[in-house]
């Protein structure tokens, strides 16, 4: 009889303890979004084999977390350095058809929106200069979170981006083709518990965080500093639950971004798991200040960044056609284009400083380059990451750079690429030819110079 008692004990214990090891295991895996290895564990059955196979799949599980830390730990990493209508777009779609990259185009938008309070959008003349034009010095959290924010995204640190950068509004526009699951599952998410009305624009109902603060901070970057870094503070002092007075919107605005948090939360684990399993990872930015660079690249060792540039005058006329000239500059070519050349050329001055001090890990590339031979530069671009270049992305230039039909101004295939390149010689007159041609001689002359 006790031996009965006995083995029913050790039958009830057992039960009970692999009851454990599912749930505590089962909770592990969905919160880090890793469903079919739950679903394996579930599969266990038998009273003596429940606990060796509980445990292969925790051992096949650690297999492919360790696989995915070796692979992220060598992966590699470049940095897009670029200005906005450079021709970008379409250099982001060396990474962007790459099956094998994770690529973020432009991830400092949202990071700014956040320290800030604006809407995301900002002219990057804006940012970066006074309304004088002079040079604007960046504060010291500034500096930091850009820093953060750039060697989080290159490590794979999803969970450590600001939790501003992770709701729908910033996040559907900084990923890729590969992380489209991504993008979709915080659409879906965020419509079933934000958007009251389908009829109404999903970027619209997700801007209602920011509609909390916008009239305190400004929907735009201005010159009134004291302004700007008074709702820094604010929004920090919220976020830290911190027991100093903070005026109320701004504590709407943290409750409504963390209510968005929450409610895409499990979508992250799809952004994190395409970053891991990715062997490449690479940026574009156009809001980062040149003298950052070497910043990043002492924090990530095996970072490259390339330098990709345009003839001015050719990103000039692009920004005029498009709408795009800066606040800074009065929405006045001119002035646009005496801003950006005296930008440019500091970049340059920086980026030759850069390629002494971090030789081999320092590129420079043209846009007008790149439109005359694309299989060639694409070729050259992987061969300085030590890669090969995929066919699928050799495959995707051939085919788009003479298409079938041009996709407008933010596209990135045109009828005749080469044409479009150029296509600012034909526009462009006196007397503003000259002009900027003056404004600009230095970093057209460089430019000249590096064919």
């Amino acid at each position: 009889m006790a031996a009965f008692l006995y083995k029913k004990l050790w039958i009830i214990n057992l039960i009970l303890l692999t009851g454990t090891i599912v749930t505590t295991l089962g909770l592990y895996f969905c919160a880090w979004g890793n469903w079919a290895k739950f679903r394996d564990l579930r599969a266990c059955r038998g009273d003596d084999a429940v606990i060796k196979c509980a445990w292969d799949v925790m051992v096949r599980s650690s297999s492919i977390s360790t696989e995915r830390q070796a692979k992220r730990e060598h992966s590699t990493q470049v940095l897009v350095f670029t200005y906005m209508r450079a021709g970008s777009s379409l250099f982001g779609e060396t990474f962007n058809q790459n099956n094998d990259a994770s690529y973020w185009f432009e991830p400092l938008n949202g990071l700014y929106s956040a320290l800030y309070g604006h809407r995301p959008g900002w002219h990057p003349l804006d940012i970066l200069l006074k309304s004088c034009g002079k040079p604007r010095d960046l504060p010291d959290f500034e500096s930091s979170a850009i820093l953060d924010h750039l060697s989080n995204i290159l490590r794979c640190n999803v969970s450590a981006l600001h939790q501003h950068v992770q709701v729908p509004y910033s996040a559907t526009r900084i990923v890729s083709k590969k992380n489209k699951a991504f993008s979709d599952c915080l659409k879906k998410a965020s419509r079933d518990h934000v958007v009251s009305d389908p009829k109404r624009s999903f970027y619209t109902e997700t801007y209602k965080c920011l509609d909390h603060v916008i009239a305190v901070c400004s929907s735009e970057f201005r010159d009134n500093f004291d302004r700007h870094n008074a709702c820094h503070k604010n929004i920090t002092a919220a976020q830290s639950n911190a027991s100093e007075m903070v005026p109320p919107v701004f504590r709407a605005y943290d409750e409504c971004l963390r209510e968005l948090a929450e409610n895409t939360a499990h979508c992250r684990s799809l952004l994190n798991e395409t970053c891991e399993t990715s062997s490449l990872v690479a940026v574009k930015v156009i809001r980062l200040h040149a003298s950052l660079v070497s910043e990043v690249m002492q924090l990530n060792p095996r970072l490259k960044v390339i330098h990709f540039l345009r003839d001015p005058r050719g990103i000039v006329l692009s920004r005029y056609s498009a709408g795009l000239l800066s606040r800074v500059a009065g929405n006045e070519v001119i002035p646009e284009a005496k801003f950006l050349c005296e930008r440019m050329q500091y970049d340059i001055e920086v980026f030759q400083h850069l390629n002494e001090t971090f030789p081999g890990r320092i590129m420079a590339l043209r846009y007008e380059d790149l439109v005359q031979a694309p299989v060639l530069m694409t070729k050259k671009v992987y061969a300085f990451l030590g890669r090969k270049a995929p066919l699928d992305v050799l495959d995707w230039f051939k085919n788009s750079m003479s298409g079938m039909m041009n996709t407008g101004v933010f596209g990135t295939q045109r009828m005749d690429s080469k044409q479009t390149a150029f296509h600012w010689r034909e526009i462009l007159r006196e007397p503003s030819s000259s002009t900027i041609d003056y404004l600009c001689a230095k970093v057209i002359s460089h430019l000249a110079k590096s064919t």
